[in-house]
């Protein structure tokens, strides 16, 4: 049997299938208890306008750490409007390719 859920006042339900569900939760345990991210590091993330990458990008800000996230040339767009201080467009891309993008971020 399925109990109802109490929804804090002004939140969607649909908040629950992002940065209070499992997204949240992962990005949240999996950069601050996992990585420890410290003031001026640098947070390099992959798929990071997927589900998970974009709000570890955010925290990773919210930390005061540089932001590199890496994405298809088709949402460069978006991983920029996320706030990442710079994006690699990893597609086609050898891995010789990606460390020498990585490096110039």
């Amino acid at each position: 049997r399925l109990l109802p859920a109490k929804i804090p006042g002004g939140c969607r339900p649909s908040c629950f299938f992002g940065v209070l569900g499992m997204p949240g939760a992962t990005a949240y345990y999996g950069l601050l208890e996992i990585c420890e991210p410290k003031s001026g590091e640098t947070v390099l993330v992959s798929s990071c306008t997927g589900a998970v990458g974009s709000i570890v990008g955010q925290i990773a800000k919210i930390k005061g750490c540089k932001t590199i996230g890496m994405t298809s040339s088709g949402k460069l767009a978006l991983a920029k409007e996320f706030g990442y201080d710079s994006v690699i467009d990893y597609s086609g891309k050898s891995v010789r390719e990606l460390i020498r993008d990585i490096r110039a971020a």
